[in-house]
């Protein structure tokens, strides 16, 4: 059977930022934009210091209600550390449909492994205690220190036996954040009749070069392996994707002390994991930060010499050149104000929909030809 993971996030460590949860329940809805036949759950704890025990999990589509099971069971236990497949589920769905996930927590639970998001297009969660609606602000400590993520437990990807094509979007907050790949989801339903499936697989604050498990502020994973340690684990665990869109390299050159050729010797060393594969391999330059707190002339001298090497190299297949549409005419270090969320380094809502709408036809449909 050809499964795909046709729809999903990677979770983040978040064992410095515990959540105490009640015996709750969670509902994900989701858009998929593929079709197919038979549908299952990744499921996953990997970052958990205690079982997720889950005493009911059901899937609903077109208004019908599946059971979720894992070896013929509904009782579903998830060990700190693991991630699992449940119970295949057979279905017709179509490209557009929408599923809703239902979790119910079998008893009061700390939660420290999840996946986050800024995007409410593609993916919505709602918290329930006892059916009493629970605002996430109240639950979720990642959602007090920033209200604009959104905090998802337990569910991981989607996958399906499908004919779709397949993208592993690869990268650090800029990926994670979503507002940029809803808007690529956007544009390739408007512009190409393929189906696909896009799984995010950005971590915010991550490295090529240097992992972030130890920073003063954090002594977890919060950030992510460096991206020489995950770049194949996450990529083709699950499945090998007809395409790797790869967007990795920005924090490199604002916080780390390695060169630009090094920066570039990390996305070769990408490339020749993607090669070996069989992928596609899609490249994106990195957009400006000249406006964040972080940001020095030697950041920028950096981004430069990645970004023309990017544009160059034969290594990938295609080039999306989002810092031609990024940046600002007169002032090529600074990201254009309609695009910026206001920290000079990350895109609004808006502005991740207006880049993606931006690129030109004949590049978009690279991420799929």
């Amino acid at each position: 059977m050809n499964w795909q993971a046709i729809f999903g996030y990677l979770s983040s460590d978040y064992r410095s930022w515990p959540n105490y949860l009640q015996a709750e329940k969670q509902v994900i809805t989701l858009k998929v934009d593929a079709s197919g036949t038979t549908v299952r759950l990744v499921l996953e704890n990997e970052y958990g210091i205690e079982p997720l025990d889950f005493s009911k999990l059901t899937l609903t589509h077109q208004g019908q209600v599946y059971p979720v099971q894992v070896l013929y069971q509904d009782f579903i236990s998830i060990k700190p550390g693991e991630r699992i497949q449940t119970d295949p589920i057979a279905l017709r769905f179509e490209a557009g449909d929408r599923f809703v996930i239902t979790t119910q927590l079998a008893h009061p639970t700390i939660v420290t492994s999840g996946i986050v998001t800024y995007s409410d297009q593609e993916m919505q969660v709602s918290n329930f205690n006892q059916d009493t609606f629970e605002p996430q602000d109240s639950r979720f400590r990642t959602r007090q220190e920033n209200p604009m993520l959104k905090f998802v437990y337990g569910f991981q990807y989607l996958e399906a036996v499908t004919e779709a094509r397949t993208i592993h979007f690869f990268g650090d907050s800029l990926t994670q954040q979503g507002w940029l790949m809803d808007g690529l989801k956007q544009r390739l339903r408007d512009e190409h009749q393929t189906e696909f499936g896009i799984v995010n697989l950005g971590i915010g604050g991550n490295e090529i070069l240097v992992g972030t498990h130890q920073p003063i502020s954090d002594s977890y994973f919060r950030h992510g392996y460096a991206g020489l340690t995950r770049f194949e684990r996450d990529v083709f665990s699950l499945n090998v994707p007809n395409t790797v869109l790869l967007f990795h390299g920005i924090n490199d050159c604002l916080f780390g002390s390695e060169s630009a050729e090094t920066i570039i010797s990390g996305l070769k060393h990408y490339a020749e994991i993607v090669q070996r594969y069989g992928s596609r391999l899609v490249g994106c330059t990195l957009t400006p930060t000249g406006h964040s707190e972080f940001y020095n002339p030697i950041v920028e001298q950096k981004r430069q010499a990645v970004n023309a090497w990017i544009k160059s190299s034969s290594v990938y297949d295609a080039v999306l050149d989002l810092d031609a549409i990024a940046h600002d005419a007169q002032t090529p270090e600074i990201l254009k104000p309609a695009l910026d969320r206001g920290d000079g380094l990350h895109y609004s809502k808006d502005g991740g929909h207006a880049l993606a709408q931006a690129l030109p036809s004949e590049h978009l449909l690279k991420i799929l030809d």
